[in-house]
């Protein structure tokens, strides 16, 4: 590995950081108010949930820090890939073709999830967030991790 990807893997590590302690300490006693990102982006301008900090621009701030998030997780995952293709399988494929595999296989469980469970999306996801041993469990878990 070179100095660039430990400097992506390091950045990636304190943005996810810092997502789930702000997630665990503003959201935790709100867990069953909040099943959706866009309750989660109204409540960070809700004072009473986010208290004196509470603002849009926390809320848009909150929803980038979410998206870069996710970006930062697909690089980890095609530098992983890469990594392993490389260096145990001894398999050497055009770089193009090892980012186009890496984001299928990163994509096809969404749209899959996205097709079967977009319509109901509410339900689907408010019965896991309803149950706080349930969120507890995954902020104790992502935490150990």
């Amino acid at each position: 590995m070179t100095w660039d990807s430990n400097l992506q893997l390091s950045l990636a590590f304190v943005g996810n950081s810092l997502l789930l302690i702000l997630g665990a300490s503003l959201f935790l006693d709100h867990a069953s108010e909040i099943s959706a990102f866009s309750q989660m982006y109204n409540a960070l301008q809700d004072s009473t949930i986010a208290g004196a900090i509470a603002s849009s621009t926390l809320s848009t701030l909150f929803a980038l820090a979410l998206l870069a998030s996710g970006k930062t997780s697909t690089i980890t995952g095609t530098l992983t890939g890469q990594i392993v293709m490389e260096g145990f399988l001894h398999l050497k494929l055009p770089q193009w073709m090892i980012r186009i595999g890496t984001r299928i296989f990163a994509l096809l469980p969404v749209i899959i999830v996205a097709v079967l469970f977009g319509h109901q999306e509410k339900p689907w996801i408010s019965y896991w967030f309803i149950h706080r041993s349930f969120c507890q469990s995954l902020f104790r878990f992502q935490s150990f991790l």
